[in-house]
This record gives C-alpha cells, sequence and structure tokens, in this order.
C-alpha cells in the first residue's frame, strides 16, 4: 500500500513531515527475500518446524516493535512462550499451532502486532469450496453477555436474544477464548474485535458442522434450545465486511451524519468526502455528526479531508514519531528496507530508532476554502482504532466539537506501521509494529468520550442508539 499524501500538503496541520501521514491499517505487505511454501491443514507440521516458527516470531517482535511492554509485563509474555514451547510436544496442522501462538502474540495488547487473517489459508479455501457452515448471527457483547445483532440466512433470532451455549459449550467461555486470541490495546477492543469477526474466529478456533446447536433466551422469554442453519463463506464475509466504507445522511432536518468507516486515501473515497462536506456547507445543517464507531483505522490524510473543515485551529495528529530500527526486518524485508533508509536521509537516528518530531510550522488554511461554524458531535466506540483513533483524539486534544459514545480502542501511545513476518514452515503471517506516535496532548493512556453512552440489551432489542438519541435531543433542545 503507497503512503499516503504527506500532511504538509493539507491545510490547518501541524507540520510532522511527510511520515505522519501513514496508513495505520495493519495492512501493509512485506516484500520477502524468499518465498515459502504454503502449507496445507491437512498436513502436519513437525514440533521442530512449529518451534523454530514460534522462535522466528518472537526474536523479530522484541527486536523490532518499538515498546513491546506498553501495556505487557516481560515476565507474562516470556511465561506464555515457555508454555508455548512446552506445550509443542506432537505434529499438528497449521490451524492447530496457530490457535496456540494466537493468545500469545495478543498477550503484548497491541492491535498492530497479530497474526493475520489468511483467506488463500488451504484450508479456510478448502472448507469454503466443500460447502462449509459458519456461525449465522452477528454478536454484540453487552455486559457479560453475548447477544444475537442480527441475523443471516435462514437463521432467524429477534436482536437482543442472548446466547446461552454453542454446541454443548457456554457461550461466555467460548467469547472468552476468543477475547484471548484476538490482538487489540485495551480489554474492550480486543471484545469487539472478538465479536465482529465472532463467526470467522469460531470456524478458526471450535471447528463443527453444518449447523449450530444453541441455547439461547429471547427477550422476555425463557431459555430454549434449538437448531440453526449456518451459512455459506460467502455470505460470512458479506456479512463482516459488506458494511459501507462511507455514507452520509440527515438524521434530522437539523442534523447532518457522516460515517466513515474505513479511511481508503483515493479518488472515490476523496470525492465522496468531498461531497458530504459540500452538502453540510451548502443546506447549512446546524449540527454535524462525524460517526466514526465502526472505524479501524487507514490512511490518516482522509480525516484530514473533513477535520480541515471543522478545526478552529491548526492541529496535529502526534507530537513524535520513532521507528525501530530492526536487524531482521533490514534483512528480510525489502519494503521495510527501502522505507527505512529513506526516512534515515530526512530525520535523526537515536538510538535503536529514527525519530521525527512535530515542529512550530503551522500550514495555513487556502482562500478558497471553508471552515464549518455549526456544532459538531464525534461518536467513537472501542472499534475506533488506529488512523481512526488518531482522528478522534485530534479532534479532541484541540476542541472540535464534543465526543460522544465509547472510549475508543486505541492506546494514546499507539502504534503502527505493521511489518510482515511470514513464517517458513507454517506459511502463517505475523505483523509486527515497528512505529510508536506521542501524542499530541497530555491525558491518561486511553482517550475518554465527553459524553458516555454505552448501548444495553434494551437498546439491541428496541433497535435504539443511544448515541445517536442523545445528539438528536440535543440539537432538539437548539432548534
Amino acid at each position: 500500500m503507497p503512503l499516503a499524501a504527506p500532511l504538509t500538503s493539507l491545510p490547518r496541520v501541524h507540520a510532522l513531515r511527510a511520515w505522519l501521514a501513514v496508513p495505520l491499517l495493519a495492512c501493509f505487505v512485506g516484500l520477502w527475500a524468499f518465498a515459502p511454501r504454503a502449507h496445507a491443514d491437512g498436513e502436519l507440521l513437525t514440533v521442530d518446524q512449529m518451534q523454530a516458527d514460534a522462535e522466528l516470531v518472537h526474536r523479530v517482535l522484541l527486536e523490532s516493535h518499538p515498546d513491546p511492554y506498553r501495556a505487557a509485563k516481560p515476565a507474562d509474555t516470556e511465561a506464555a512462550w515457555a508454555r508455548l514451547r512446552t506445550g509443542i510436544e506432537r505434529p499438528l496442522t497449521r490451524r492447530e499451532f496457530r490457535n496456540l501462538l494466537d493468545p500469545v502474540i495478543a498477550g503484548y495488547a497491541d492491535g498492530h502486532t497479530y497474526l493475520d487473517i489468511d483467506f488463500e489459508a488451504p484450508d479456510y479455501k478448502a472448507y469454503g469450496a466443500a460447502g462449509g457452515r459458519f456461525f449465522p448471527f452477528d454478536v454484540a457483547t453487552i455486559g457479560d453477555g453475548l447477544y444475537v445483532g442480527a441475523s443471516h440466512g435462514d437463521a432467524a433470532l429477534p436482536p437482543g436474544t442472548r446466547i446461552l451455549a454453542i454446541d454443548g459449550r457456554p457461550a461466555d467461555a467460548v467469547f472468552a477464548d476468543l477475547v484471548a486470541a484476538s490482538s487489540g490495546d485495551s480489554p474492550a477492543n480486543r471484545r469487539a474485535t472478538a465479536a465482529r469477526l465472532f463467526p470467522l474466529l469460531l470456524w478458526q478456533r471450535h471447528p463443527g458442522g453444518d449447523g449450530f446447536a444453541l441455547r439461547v433466551q429471547r427477550p422476555g422469554e425463557a431459555p430454549e434450545s434449538l437448531q440453526v442453519p449456518g451459512i455459506a463463506q460467502s455470505a460470512m464475509e458479506e456479512a463482516l465486511f459488506g458494511e459501507k466504507s462511507i455514507d452520509a445522511y440527515e438524521l434530522t432536518p437539523r442534523v447532518f451524519v457522516l460515517e466513515l468507516n474505513r479511511m481508503q486515501a483515493n479518488d472515490r473515497m476523496r470525492q465522496a468526502v468531498d461531497e458530504a462536506m459540500a452538502t453540510l456547507r451548502d443546506k447549512h445543517y446546524p449540527v454535524f455528526v462525524l460517526d466514526m464507531r465502526r472505524n479501524g483505522g487507514g490512511a490518516s490524510v482522509v480525516g484530514s479531508w473533513i477535520l480541515r473543515h471543522v478545526a478552529r485551529q491548526p492541529f496535529r495528529y502526534a507530537d513524535r514519531k520513532d521507528v525501530r530500527l530492526s536487524p531482521w526486518l533490514a534483512a528480510n524485508n525489502a519494503h521495510y528496507r527501502e522505507w527505512v533508509d529513506g526516512l534515515k536521509a530526512r530525520h535523526p537516528v537515536e538510538g535503536d530508532r529514527i525519530v521525527g518530531r512535530a515542529g512550530p510550522e503551522a500550514n495555513e488554511q487556502p482562500a478558497d476554502d471553508w471552515t464549518y461554524d455549526g456544532e459538531v458531535y464525534l461518536l467513537t466506540s472501542p472499534r475506533t482504532y488506529s488512523s481512526g483513533f488518531m482522528l478522534a483524539q485530534a479532534f479532541q486534544c484541540f476542541d472540535m466539537g464534543t465526543v460522544v459514545g465509547e472510549a475508543p480502542g486505541s492506546h494514546a501511545r499507539l502504534t503502527g506501521e505493521p511489518m510482515q513476518v511470514r513464517l517458513p514452515n507454517s506459511g502463517i503471517d505475523a505483523y509486527v509494529a515497528t512505529a510508536q506516535y506521542a501524542p499530541p496532548c497530555k491525558g491518561g493512556d486511553f482517550m475518554a468520550p465527553d459524553v458516555e453512552r454505552v448501548p444495553t440489551v434494551a437498546d439491541l432489542v428496541g433497535g435504539r442508539d443511544a448515541a445517536l438519541d442523545y445528539v438528536r435531543a440535543m440539537a432538539g433542545r437548539g432548534a
């Protein structure tokens, strides 16, 4: 993925040179000096092969991550690696090995350090080709419960139905296992990831048959047992990833909403953002809502296309960016090597990292640009992550409006620039963060919303949106 446009070319953005405006979404594809073979799930990895792969990712993580113990204790993570080595006692399939490795990587509490979802994996492709089925519900986690959000295929349960057991296993235990295997910065962020990817992760860690034996409790009714059919692989992928990247709509005659779910720096996204902001300007809506609750990141420049119109002062996304110098990545990942060589030519090297700092200069807004003068609300949730979080953090730090909802999922000292490490024996792609950002203002480890609105089971059952309902009520007072 190419770097986004430099922030120095954008109005109203404090310059941290060109390198701040890079995609933070975990999707870099490293270029390897060699290409290991793919490993079919039916084949067994030997104990030595798995030990070698585990040792490699462990080594690269410690050598390349800018702050591996930001949220983890060395004793805990090293104990997890020791348990993994001891637990590899016999040949395993690729998926079984991955299921052992996932919780160890997740123990670093960093959403940019993870094992990739491999849609080209032989076992996944073979399962889909054979007509394998997946869990047919979107799920929501509220309090200690797991609930149906939406139904797919021939399965039908009302929203707010509590899932008590899946194929004889307590649902809370199943979900806890998926959370433990999910990388993320905060506990809420890891839970949000496990809920969003529930059908896929359930298949990966607890594969079943074509249907699912459930124990459920519909709203206001007694618990019951039932069998529900699964959905095809294509339907599952559509349910998980089919939402619009961007959507703009009128909530009320006074409130205009821009929902930004992905930050893709391309011409189509730029046009959609520009059209939405032109509508906001031309129709003179007194209230603007930027909904980032399903935004997991992408290119930070996309956020600047919006914030340039709502900021009342120059803003920046970070005060400093550190990039860790990794000998192993420099020798084995061509993308990393070329990128770092370019950075060294423009920024100082301090110890084992390259450092970029925000300068005192600020870019001016072009004379033909415009600034929105109405009331602005930003909606966030634990899924608000990476570049989505950087937008939210700048919005709050530079007092652009009111943040409503739940705390975003990123740590204030968030990481980024994940680099690929393909494990040579299993063919699993691990990604390790190589950069870290210092926040543009002081605060705690996690950003808190100005107005907290946490969804409840009653909201789910009634189809209500607590955050938008708050904005609607506040806008109504100004009518």
